[in-house]
């Protein structure tokens, strides 16, 4: 009967050690024991900046093609309704 009450209310955050601090990447200790282990370096910033944007290249390229295909479809199709 007492329980009832106590589960409607908001329970602390966890102290445990699955409890992420606010600067940390990865939640799980194991997890980050095993990135430790493998030793994996990480990217240089200045890659990872170059990859973001040429993924958005990439993607602003595809829609402006979709775009302009989009485009040639419709004046295609007004061009031959309005030779019939």
């Amino acid at each position: 009967m007492l329980r009832a009450p106590a589960k409607t209310l908001p329970r602390p955050a966890s102290t445990g050690a699955l409890s992420r601090p606010s600067d940390a990447r990865f939640r799980n200790p194991h997890f980050v024991s095993f990135m430790a282990g493998t030793n994996r370096t990480r990217m240089r910033a200045d890659v990872l900046s170059a990859v973001l944007r040429s993924r958005a290249l990439v993607k602003r390229a595809l829609r402006f093609t979709l775009l302009g295909g989009g485009f040639w479809v419709v004046f295609e199709s007004a061009r031959a309704i309005s030779i019939f």
